[in-house]
């Protein structure tokens, strides 16, 4: 049916045109977008809810919760940049970080 390995973008422009391909590939990235943003956020929400439950109702640690999501979102977006081969050896590190909890 389809010669080659390719996503719904291609399927989409072939079966109904560019302009719905376009379309098809704009709101799958939106989503990774907003999708992906999503993890340090609740990651951090985690981490403060847990061990700094006095800091979470505090408006003196904005900055410091700002500038540790931006550190997150420059780390993983590096992880993703470098290519396949990286994003595998991340991957298997943040399974055994967010394991760690469920263990102890």
């Amino acid at each position: 049916l389809h010669p080659c390995a390719s996503g719904g973008v291609l399927w989409t422009e072939q079966a109904f045109g560019e302009k719905w391909g376009l379309f098809v590939g704009y709101l799958g990235w939106i989503s990774g977008v907003t999708n992906n943003a999503s993890y340090p956020v609740l990651f951090l929400s985690y981490v403060h809810s847990q061990y700094f439950p006095h800091a979470m109702d505090t408006d003196r640690y904005v900055l410091l919760h700002y500038g540790i999501l931006a550190g997150i979102t420059v780390v993983l977006a590096y992880v993703n940049y470098r290519g396949l081969h990286v994003v595998g050896r991340a991957s298997i590190l943040i399974f055994f970080v967010s394991i760690t909890p469920l263990v102890l």
